[in-house]
């Protein structure tokens, strides 16, 4: 059996449980939370002496040891990312994930006008390690935000030029997997196993052009397990190549170019 932790404000709604795992056998445990602050205190909660939390978070929710899943994945919406960027920074909890799924789950403080500010190191080594094709690192994010921080897609594109920079690979525009449907910035690849669904129209300022509200990202979610998180577990997510090539007929006679995301604004 997998385990997926389902982490922040979130409900397990009937449409997590209508996914097709294509055979496997995959458990939903919500960890609510509400919060980065609380949610990453959380986390720490359950950190042993040597720095990972798994081994105690994963027996505290889904009531059985760490080594009784064979595949272990963490998905977040909003404020969930405290656990996963917590979780991010362990090399020993990283090299048990085989997942990670953000649901606009991504904040960092900064400018709103520059799209500046802090980056979750723990994210970029998640997303390092998914662009080496260790795990996979899919996010989905909004261009929205109360004022007190950066947009989700301004702190996600932080860590995903971060990740880009630090493994000198380039993003490609690919096209969405069935059932998620098309982002208007563009569904984008980099290296083996990042994806990043941009929610926003290009060029479009914070709190404007958004496909999707930040609460809408959260019941979008099980269109983004189906069609990346499952067939990542079951062996069927396709190899780079393929992506580029369906990317290529869905955009037309430029879609085949390699596009590099770094400094979209």
């Amino acid at each position: 059996m997998d385990l997926l932790l389902w982490c922040g404000p979130v409900l397990v709604k009937s449409a997590f449980r209508d996914i097709d795992w294509y055979g496997r056998q995959v458990r939903i445990v919500p960890v609510e939370c509400t919060g980065s602050s609380n949610c990453a205190a959380l986390a720490y909660q359950y950190r042993d002496p040597d720095g990972s939390i798994l081994p105690r978070l994963v027996p505290a929710y889904a009531r059985a040891p760490l080594e009784s899943f064979e595949k272990i994945a963490l998905a977040s919406f909003s404020a969930g990312w405290g656990i996963l960027t917590t979780v991010g920074k362990s090399a020993a909890d990283r090299a048990r994930l085989s997942a990670m799924c953000l649901s606009d789950s991504c904040f960092s403080g900064g400018d709103l006008n520059t799209g500046q500010g802090g980056v979750h190191s723990g994210y970029v080594q998640v997303a390092l390690d998914a662009i080496r094709g260790r795990l996979l690192m899919v996010a989905t994010t909004a261009h929205t935000s109360p004022g007190s921080h950066l947009t989700g897609r301004q702190s996600w594109k932080l860590v995903w030029d971060a990740a880009l920079a630090e493994s000198g690979k380039r993003a490609h525009r690919v096209r969405a997997r069935a059932p998620l449907p098309p982002p208007s910035g563009g569904m984008w690849r980099a290296g083996s196993s990042l994806y990043w669904g941009d929610y926003t129209a290009p060029s479009s300022p914070p709190n404007q052009g958004n496909d999707l509200t930040h609460g809408q990202h959260h019941d979008l979610a099980p269109a983004l397990w189906q069609a990346y998180l499952a067939p990542y577990l079951a062996g069927r997510l396709g190899l780079p190549w393929l992506d580029l090539l369906l990317g290529a007929l869905a955009g037309g006679a430029g879609g085949f170019a390699a596009h590099e995301l770094r400094g979209r604004s």
